[in-house]
């Protein structure tokens, strides 16, 4: 069993965590902003931008969070718990059975991570990755990439992609994908009262609460003010920003002390801090330092010989439940919306027929996040069930809860001995409240 109570610290990301996208227009905001990196910075045929236009179907039904890219042969492919190759695509050709027998006879070489030969794609914002790649793909085969990608590799094309990942979310001064999201703020990210609410009564039952996410102060602020209004960080007792999870548990990287003024801009005070202090705002970092600070800074009503409780909550399944489980052995609660796959209406609600991927009991291309044919576990199933704590599709689940509720694995559950945390009632419904797509 698990209790909020029996914890000293309870740790949130930021992303699809605290704050909730409209994924949908999410995911077109992306893919539209790596397009226009590749065309005006890498040389793209210009006529791919109005491609994804008349391709926008198509964006929407292949987006599926937990793929591995095939590097060599430009397959993206959805592997079961023992990383053999369920299905796949090369373009928007699915594989055949003979083809994956011959090429993929044996368990990959995958971690959840990319490696020489694989790259993952395995978080909500890297969900329109997938088939951006799959008309690349098909391009590059019908030579359609024009004369300077004419021979251009499959590994290439996706490391293209990455760099206009990075460019779109580093680079927040020429960002694409930054740009399109102040445009749209209001529809993209929505008003989140309730976990402000939550949050606070988590501290005045005496748990202390930090923020550990991987974006910037400045990206942070935009998303959070929004969400949560103004003052969100007095929400936390403890703000860290650009964590670069895994590497903040991985390496030794040191902390930043950052600040920004009224207009959000992003300023470093000190480079190099040796002790984190109360109050104060942090960037990169590492674990060895924060663990200090919480075990300094633990509830007073708490054992202090005892090692210090902590969990984490985010929806990123290496970096926010793999490594900190495995490296720490903090609790673990994972966010995965993809749960609601799996909601039981009950009598009287009508959920609303938004057209969120969420609603759908399976992808379209990929099938379910969680089971293949003839219940084969998926290899992200299998992580949920070896790593993390407890499972929710949506933080609004633990709303009603009080602090000292204790959650209970359910045997007959797909993600057993994980503990999962669903409602009657899909948590969409509290967000997506009119028709859309």
């Amino acid at each position: 069993t698990f209790s909020f109570s029996d914890c000293d610290w309870v740790g949130f990301d930021l992303d699809h965590t605290l704050v909730r996208y409209h994924q949908a227009l999410l995911d077109r905001l992306i893919i539209r902003a790596i397009a226009r990196f590749l065309v005006e910075h890498k040389e793209y045929p210009a006529d791919l931008l109005q491609q994804l236009e008349d391709e926008d179907r198509f964006l929407k039904e292949f987006s599926f969070k937990g793929l591995v890219v095939d590097k060599a042969r430009g397959d993206a492919l959805l592997l079961d718990s023992n990383k053999n190759v369920i299905k796949g695509y090369h373009g928007r050709q699915e594989l055949s059975p003979e083809y994956i027998a011959e090429h993929y006879s044996e368990p990959l070489t995958y971690e959840g991570v990319s490696s020489a030969e694989h790259i993952g794609i395995v978080t909500a914002f890297e969900r329109g990755c997938g088939p951006l790649y799959a008309l690349l793909v098909e391009r590059r085969d019908k030579g359609e990439l024009g004369p300077l990608h004419s021979d251009i590799s499959y590994e290439a094309l996706m490391l293209h992609i990455i760099d206009g990942i990075y460019f779109n979310y580093a680079k927040s001064e020429e960002s694409y994908y930054l740009k399109g999201i102040r445009e749209n703020l209001d529809a993209c990210i929505f008003e989140r009262p309730g976990v402000r609410q939550w949050l606070q009564r988590l501290r005045e039952s005496g748990v202390r609460v930090f923020l550990l996410t991987n974006s910037k102060l400045d990206y942070t602020h935009l998303l959070a003010e929004r969400a949560f209004g103004k003052g969100w960080t007095d929400m936390f007792d403890l703000c860290l920003f650009y964590g670069r999870k895994p590497h903040f548990f991985l390496k030794e990287e040191p902390f930043m002390e950052v600040d920004f003024d009224g207009n959000a801009d992003f300023k470093v005070l000190n480079e190099e801090v040796e002790r984190l202090e109360k109050g104060k705002l942090y960037s990169n970092g590492n674990h060895k330092q924060l663990l200090e600070y919480l075990e300094e800074h633990r509830p007073p009503h708490r054992d202090a010989s005892k090692p210090v409780e902590v969990c984490y909550v985010g929806d990123h399944l290496m970096s926010d439940v793999f490594v900190p489980r495995n490296t720490l052995r903090w609790h673990t609660i994972a966010i995965v919306e993809e749960l609601e796959e799996f909601h039981i209406s009950h009598a009287g609600s009508e959920p609303h027929l938004h057209g969120h991927e969420l609603k759908l009991p399976h992808n379209k291309y990929w099938g379910s996040f969680f089971l293949a044919e003839q219940d084969r576990r998926t290899y992200w199933q299998h992580q949920l069930q070896e790593y993390a704590t407890l499972c929710v599709p949506c933080l609004s689940h633990f709303f009603n809860d009080p602090v000292d509720q204790r959650y209970q694995c359910q045997e007959e559950h797909v993600l057993h001995p994980c503990t999962v945390l669903q409602r009657p009632v899909p948590s969409y419904t509290l967000y997506y409240d009119t028709p859309h797509t």
